[in-house]
């Protein structure tokens, strides 16, 4: 631990020498000694509740002096040399690793979201009109006129960008239809 001396110089050589702190008398302290004469204060193993304004008095037969202060300030010391605890970096390494997880699964659950609208993703839907008017309502093309049988139809999308099927089908025409009568 560190100590500290302070030293009240004077000229006069018949005088009393005072020591004061924060403006009290200082106290009777084992770590705290006076030179013979009074002229120079040491405080040994210097804490924090040392820190304040010291001052010197000087007194002699015709007059009475005091110094301006002094103030002391102590600042506390880590004993290892300063920088955080073991425990403190294991607990930023610690976090830091699990950032560094937590967005690698985002970057991965947002990768392998984005490349299943590119799958092989099939949207089917069935229709069963209700009756003949149905038919008619939706007659063009697409679904042929019947003449009062009941159709079903199937109808297969395959989603732009998705890769292609491994059977072959017409270019012309994104959408197959099947028609089936009942007997």
């Amino acid at each position: 631990r560190d100590s500290v001396t302070l030293t009240c110089v004077t000229s006069s050589a018949d005088q009393t020498i005072l020591w004061s702190k924060d403006s009290q008398r200082l106290p009777s302290d084992d770590r705290m000694s006076l030179s013979q004469d009074n002229r120079t204060l040491t405080i040994s193993n210097v804490s924090i509740s040392d820190a304040g304004n010291y001052q010197c008095e000087v007194i002699n037969p015709v007059s009475r002096n005091m110094s301006d202060p002094y103030t002391l300030s102590v600042y506390p010391s880590n004993a290892d040399g300063g920088g955080l605890s073991g425990g403190a970096i294991a607990g930023i390494v610690i976090g830091i690793l699990v950032a560094v997880a937590l967005i690698a699964a985002l970057v991965y659950l947002f990768l392998l979201k984005g490349n299943k609208s590119n799958s092989n993703e099939v949207d089917m839907k069935e229709t069963k009109p209700n009756s003949r008017s149905d038919h008619n309502r939706q007659s063009s093309d697409r679904y042929p006129v019947t003449t009062g049988e009941e159709v079903n139809y199937s109808e297969v999308n395959f989603k732009p960008g998705a890769s292609k099927p491994t059977q072959p089908r017409p270019q012309e025409k994104p959408t197959e239809y099947a028609e089936i009568r009942r007997s």
